[in-house]
Order: structure tokens, then sequence, then C-alpha cells
């Protein structure tokens, strides 16, 4: 396991030095550290620093950017050359204590969550300014408002991630707005944000603290366009106007046979999974129960297999024997498909052999009784026999089935969130955790 830790710096000269040297300091048991320093630009004896530190240390990266672009631009260059597992961001200043990695990791390590956040406030430490309390309880509480989060500090410096999460967010901002943009976009995707009290020890302006009201009208800013227009990954995601027409058109959508909605150009439900389940699709794909393929199309690198011979499906057959070897796939996905085959345990744990180590499963599942419903109201759908209920077969699986499944798969949820009208539809992502 290796933790990369990026050192985002801008005029630190009375901190830098003694910042490097407890984090080179800090020792965590079967961990490897990757050190990581960008200069954003300094006008101080900052840049000379760094360079001495990293002639004296081996093995420490640095970047040195010719102009000032901003923190958000700084966090960014550095994933750029990051090659850990575990992405831990550290501020240059010495607000807060490098000894808190080991407590900050383990969850991660531990396979208990994939995002860390130290908080400052959740446990209130002493000389904290009442404007700084303030402004984060306003920007963390419309935080929880916009993205039905229970955070306690969102601007909190350290941010810990798995290199697979970071790596999937779509980054734009430069400047410490970077804080409610990652916040938002990581939420977006279904990812839980945990938190764990850390030590504070604020400084003044007038000591190098460079954080404004600016800032913070930014990050209010941030914060409301990604709710408004979310594009958490490079797939353009549907505006709140995009979201709210689709609710309240899904009834509709649901009464019309699929091709009716596609020549009066409305979105099908196919199209709707597909659009929340392409943002967590990675490299070899693999769609079980398949249809006529659209998710291998759209997403450009894949194989669909099915049951069924739909036109365009890549393989007919036995999804408890599939034809591939070992280790050949990094995202395997059931859109709408996994509770209408019989024997699921079977086939999970087909998947988690042809999967790559930490490779993906990716699921869209309605609820039972909905499901149920549905398919009643729908019945003179073309297809029906094939689309409808053999033996063995569910309307849907809920949420408690469907974790007892995957456990016993090897594998375990790391991301989960509702989608279509009044979330009558989860995607779920969930990582292989056990070799198979």
């Amino acid at each position: 396991m290796k933790l990369t830790i990026i050192i985002p710096v801008y005029n630190e000269e009375q901190t830098i030095e003694d910042l490097f040297k407890k984090v080179w300091n800090v020792s965590i048991p079967n961990v490897e550290k990757e050190i990581i320093i960008v200069d954003d630009g300094s006008t101080d004896s900052s840049t000379n620093l760094i360079k001495k530190l990293q002639s004296q240390y081996s093995g420490v990266k640095v970047y040195v950017s010719a102009i000032n672009l901003g923190k958000g631009a700084a966090i960014r260059l550095g994933l750029t050359i990051a090659s850990g597992d575990i992405i831990l961001i550290q501020d240059a200043d010495l607000e807060l204590e490098p000894k808190e990695y080991r407590k900050l990791i383990a969850p991660i390590t531990q396979g208990k969550s994939r995002v860390m956040y130290g908080s400052r406030f959740s446990k209130m430490s002493a000389n904290i300014p009442f404007k700084t309390i303030l402004a984060n309880k306003f920007l963390t509480g419309l935080t929880n408002l916009l993205y039905r989060s229970h955070l306690t500090d969102m601007e909190t410096a350290y941010k810990v991630f798995t290199a697979d999460v970071i790596n999937e967010l779509y980054l734009r901002c430069v400047e410490f707005d970077f804080e409610p943009e990652v916040t938002a976009k990581i939420l977006q995707l279904g990812y839980s944000i945990h938190e764990i009290p850390i030590r504070y020890k604020p400084r003044r302006h007038d000591e190098g603290k460079k954080i404004s009201f600016y800032d913070g009208i930014e990050a209010v800013y941030q914060l409301v366009k990604n709710w408004f227009f979310p594009r958490p990954t490079r797939f353009r995601q549907w505006s709140l106007l995009d979201r709210k027409s689709k609710t309240l058109t899904f009834p509709f959508r649901i009464l019309c046979k699929q091709e009716w909605l596609k020549k009066m150009r409305f979105t099908t439900l196919e199209d709707e999974r597909i659009h929340y389940v392409l943002p967590h699709v990675r490299g070899m794909l693999l769609d079980i129960g398949c249809g006529e393929n659209n998710l291998v199309k759209k997403w450009g690198n894949g194989i669909g297999v099915d049951t069924y011979p739909w036109d365009g499906v890549d393989y007919v057959c036995d999804t408890t024997k599939l034809p591939f070897q070992n280790a050949k796939f990094d995202t395997v996905s059931f859109l709408a498909s996994l509770n209408h085959i019989p024997k699921r345990l079977l086939v999970l744990k087909e998947v988690a052999r042809v999967l790559k180590p930490n490779g993906k499963i990716i699921i869209t599942m309605i609820n039972e009784r909905v499901g149920w419903l549905c398919h009643k109201i729908t019945w003179w759908y073309k297809h029906q026999h094939e689309r409808g209920m053999e033996r063995g077969g569910r309307f849907g699986l809920n949420d408690t089935y469907l974790k007892r499944l995957l456990h016993q798969s090897g594998f375990e949820i790391v991301a989960k969130k509702k989608f279509s009208f009044l979330g009558l539809n989860t995607l779920y992502v969930a990582v292989k955790t056990s070799p198979r």
C-alpha cells in the first residue's frame, strides 16, 4: 500500500521546512510514503527551501510553477504525478498535525471507507476565531442541504481519498474553491464521506493565512453551480431542469413503449440507467444482460453478454460459465438484469473470477414491489416473455438482500445513489474485496 502526500505551497518560507520534516518522520506500518511538493509560484524563499529539501531527502517529487495559479491547481498538478493507492492533501502551514495520518487512513486501509475527512469542528479546538466557526457552519450546512450529507467540516484541508475515487472526478477549480468542488462531486457519485476528529491550531492573517471572504463567496458559487449543473466526471450530467423534467415525465415514460419514446425523443428508462452508470465505468467493460448492447456501444471498450440473442449482443451464453479468462475485465455491469438471473450467487462468483483485483461491479436495481407493479402495467410490451419473470427470477431486489448477495460473492458496496422518479431505482457500485 502506498500513500501519496501532496503538499501545495505558496509563500510558506516560515513553515515549509518544519512541516516537511514532520511529514517525513511519520511512520505507518506496511504503508510506503510518496511525498509530492508543488510550489505554486512562490515569491519568497519557499522555492529555494523546497529544492534544498529535495536534494537532502531522496525520493521527494517537486513541481515548481512559474506563476501563482492557486491551491486547486497545485493539487491537480500533484495528482498528475501521484502513484499512490491513497491520496492525502497536506497544507504547507502548521495548522494540522501530520502525526494524525495513521488514524486518517486507517478506515481506508481496512476497507471501511473510500473517502476520509479530518474534521476540525466535530470536537472544537481552542482559539478558533468566531468568524471561522460561523463561515464553516454556513458552508458545511449548505453542503449538507444541497447534497444530503452529514458533514461537520467541508472546508477541512485534510482530505484523503483512494486514488480511483479522486481520479474519477472532473476537477476544474484552481483556487480554494477546490474544497467545495471536490466534496460536491464525490457526493454526486454516491460515495460516502466519513469524518474523524483532528487537532487544529489556527494561524492569523499576519502569520500567513491566505483564505479570505472572497473565497467564501466562491465556495457558495461552486456548491450551487455543481448542484444545478452537475458534472462529477467527464461525462456531461443532466442539469437541475433536466432532472426535474425527467422526474415529471417518469409515469408517462413507464407506460409508453420504448420505441414510442425514441420516436418522440424522450429519454428511455434504459438511457437513464446508462446515464448514471457511465461515470463509474473504467477500462474493459463486461455488461451482463446487455440486451441490445447499448451501454458497451456508448462506452466503446467492452463486451456484452446475454442469454437471449438480442440484436447487437456479442455473446449468447450461460452467465454462470462466462467464456473469458481470469482477471480480464476492469468493470462488470448489470443494468436492471441481476434480478432476472435465477442463479445470482453463482453468476456473481463467476464475475469475481473474470474481474481484475480491485475491479468494480455496477448494478442498477428497482425495488421488488415497484418492479412488480411496473411489469404488470406494461404487459403489452414486445418480448414481454423475455423481460418477464421466469422461474427463479424476481421483479427487483431489496437493499438488504443485495448487500448480502454481494458480500457472499466477495464484493463490498462503496457507492450508492438513488435516481429516477422519487428514487425508485438505485445505483450500486461495489469493489472486489477477495480473490476468487
